[in-house]
């Protein structure tokens, strides 16, 4: 009968590089883990593998002969940025806002307002749009201690 024993076998882990395929050996399986981890964040495809050495140059052969996957790159932003805000911020809440800005407080929520958001948004929805016009209008209004 085999010894019972609760130490891990070590691991392998080929994943891409700038010079094809490479293979990281460790002895601790859970900081493997973690190394594989960081490794599929980065889209640089891991694999565990057989710490078996023979099968490891094989299996980083067989993989090195496909190409890396090329990375993508994030679309332009279309239209001039607005200094500090990020595109991905530029959503119907945020837009409301910068409406309630332009307009003030004291005109309240206007059809003039929702045309606005619609426009700014590019999709016409004017039950979103007021629903997100009152809501900021009434966030402004409260954080101005304004009543």
């Amino acid at each position: 009968m085999p010894a019972i024993t609760d130490r891990m076998p070590p691991v392998a882990i080929a994943y891409d590089a700038a010079g094809g395929r490479r293979t990281k050996h460790f002895a601790d399986p859970y900081v493997a883990r973690r190394f594989y981890v960081q490794l599929f964040k980065a889209g640089r495809r891991p694999a565990v593998i057989n710490p078996n050495p023979k099968e490891i140059v094989m299996a980083t052969k067989q993989k090195s002969k496909k190409q890396p996957a090329k990375r993508q790159t994030k679309p332009a932003a279309a239209g001039p940025a607005t200094p500090g805000v990020r595109a991905s911020t530029k959503t119907r809440p945020y837009l409301a806002g910068m409406v309630i800005k332009r307009h003030g407080l004291a005109a309240g929520v206007t059809p003039a307002m929702v045309a606005e958001l619609d426009k700014l948004m590019g999709v016409a929805n004017p039950v979103e749009s007021t629903g997100r016009l009152k809501t900021a209008w009434h966030a402004i209004r409260g954080y101005l201690g304004k009543e």
